[in-house]
């Protein structure tokens, strides 16, 4: 899914890979990959995420597993580019 308006990702699904939306977020189910939200992302307490989270603001609800590396904030975008470059090819 690349540039969305908004996203969700219901209970039960299970999804790996890219998502870029140009707003806000929800994540219920199974993610790992890389996850952008430029607006409001949140992970409800049935979702499992692993990978990278980038957001302009994030809501975990407890019960919600998250493991990886998150960016949050108005710059969170600017910062994972920074992040991706110095990480460089692997």
């Amino acid at each position: 899914m690349d540039g969305a308006e908004r996203m969700s990702l219901m209970p039960g699904s299970d999804l790996q890979g890219e998502i870029f939306a140009n707003r806000d977020g929800w994540v219920g189910g199974k993610f790992s990959g890389t996850l952008v939200v430029a607006g409001r992302l949140v992970v409800s307490q049935s979702a499992e995420v692993r990978g990278v989270l980038v957001a302009g603001s994030m809501d975990v609800e407890r019960g919600a597993r998250v493991e990886g590396v998150c960016f949050v904030g108005p710059h969170g975008v600017e910062e994972w580019r920074r992040y991706r470059q110095a990480e460089g090819p692997e």
